[in-house]
């Protein structure tokens, strides 16, 4: 599925590479705001070096000017590509289902296609503008915050890290299940589209047969369906972030005691250790954006989904390669 939609993003693939750059530079920066902390508590405040004062300031100074013009072009760049891809999208839909022979009106209803153009690709379009750019920044921000950990002491680091892989296994679970229930949810709501389609547009009908009620106990039974769908989604999503927190708290608890005795036993200094601190305390911020991600990425898969099952369908009645290409009319068509 994210092969077909990163296929829309091939010919904005320049702007993406740029974007991309731009993240990396913005992680790095980042990183070595924080890699100033230690110097700054083990020169300037143990051994008193009152001369790396300014040094450091101005090069914090630098980083942040370099963090707001590659955050800046990172997420414009991304957003374009983003809104680019979605624009293709609804508009190859379209197209498509112009294309389509008339037993394919007739077996899907309006509300139906209305609801995959519109909603499904809402989906779509929040997955590869917001989500896209928090990814891109995140990954390369955790993976810049990584390398300076392990590089200051590799063996805390590993220590710290080790039990990462065990504490992902409930969030890789619940974006499976968020996927299901998203995919659920964009079906209901196809539905209950559909139903005030017909009503609509069937008013005179409705009205001449007395069947107001009937109508409305029919949308309350599938507003409800619906509302049971949103439901479980909303209980995997709101258990994702407490979930993400209570990891943090875990390893912050190990990490605090690993780092105490460390510390204790000379093995590493105290700027160290609050740098690698604090860059595992900014590991958590994009950590738990990708948990959201995780989750929205398996709710845009499953609109997506049905964006791609309509674009897919082939016209049963084709167009013969040898056919007559008509005139252009300009005055009009009289019959003899």
């Amino acid at each position: 599925m994210y092969r077909r939609i990163l296929a829309y993003a091939r010919p904005y693939r320049f702007r993406l590479v740029v974007a991309i750059v731009a993240s990396s530079i913005l992680a790095g920066a980042n990183v070595g705001a924080i890699s100033r902390l230690s110097p700054f508590i083990d020169d300037v405040l143990v051994a008193k070096q009152a001369g790396l004062i300014p040094v450091i300031a101005v090069s914090l100074v630098a980083l942040g000017l370099i963090i707001c013009a590659a955050g800046y072009l990172s997420s414009y760049l991304i957003k374009y590509v983003g809104h680019s891809v979605v624009r293709d999208i609804r508009c190859d839909l379209y197209e498509h289902i112009h294309t389509l022979s008339l037993d394919f009106f007739q077996r899907e209803s309006t509300g139906v296609l209305m609801s995959r153009v519109i909603n499904d690709i809402a989906k779509v379009r929040d997955l590869v503008t917001r989500d896209l750019a928090d990814l891109v920044q995140s990954f390369f921000k955790i993976v810049g915050l990584l390398i300076f950990t392990f590089y200051t002491n590799w063996k805390f680091s590993l220590m710290a890290f080790a039990i990462s892989p065990i504490l992902a296994i409930p969030i890789l679970k619940l974006g499976k299940k968020m996927r299901r229930t998203s995919k659920q949810a964009q079906n209901k709501i196809a539905d209950v589209t559909q139903l005030m389609h017909e009503a609509i547009s069937g008013a005179r009908v409705v009205k001449a047969f007395g069947m107001e009620q009937f109508e409305v106990r029919r949308f309350y039974k599938q507003a409800m369906k619906y509302f049971g769908v949103l439901m479980r989604a909303a209980r995997v999503s709101a258990l994702s972030t407490p979930l993400v927190q209570l990891i943090g708290v875990i390893g912050g608890a190990i990490i605090f005691v690993i780092g105490g005795y460390q510390v204790v036993g000379g093995s590493i200094s105290p700027g160290q250790l609050t740098a690698i601190l604090v860059s595992l305390i900014a590991i958590y911020e994009p950590a738990k954006k990708l948990s959201r991600i995780n989750v929205n990425v398996q709710r845009a898969f499953g609109a997506a989904e049905r964006v791609f099952e309509i674009m897919d369908t082939k016209p049963k009645v084709v167009e013969a390669p040898d056919a007559i290409q008509l005139p252009v009319i300009s005055k009009g068509i009289a019959f003899d």
